[in-house]
């Protein structure tokens, strides 16, 4: 559960329900047809965040969680996201995020992967575009 109220000075406050974990996350970066997938973990910090000392490494999604990724993107209706997914102590998967102006700073460095490339191929073909890269 998750409230925002903005003051009448411009300020926006955000309160969001604490999800008891076990110190890690799921990141699932949906470009298109293709997922690219870290957990994020962090032994000093609830937060798991990159930025915020965590750790990337590479790790498969656990079975069922593309599907809830892709489902939680459709209803926002983007083809591009960042998917955070936590697993919470009861074992079932919380999104967190769906973030549409994702990022995937880790993810190439933890798994070998290049999203950037897979962008691009997305955009090329939703504008039908020649390929103008290697």
């Amino acid at each position: 559960m998750a409230a925002a109220e903005q003051s009448g000075d411009g300020v926006t406050t955000y309160l969001q329900e604490f999800i008891p974990h076990e110190g890690w996350d799921i990141r699932i970066l949906l470009v298109g047809p293709e997922a690219f997938t870290i957990r994020r973990r962090s032994e000093t910090d609830w937060r798991t965040n990159l930025a915020r000392g965590g750790r990337a490494e590479p790790c498969p999604p656990p079975a069922g969680w593309l599907d809830l990724a892709r489902r939680a993107a459709a209803v926002l209706g983007v083809e591009v996201a960042g998917v955070d997914l936590l697993p919470a102590t009861d074992g079932r998967p919380v999104v967190l995020e769906v973030n549409a102006v994702p990022g995937w700073r880790g993810l190439e460095a933890a798994t070998g992967a290049n999203p950037t490339a897979a962008l691009l191929d997305w955009a090329e073909q939703r504008l039908r575009l020649p390929r103008t890269h290697t």
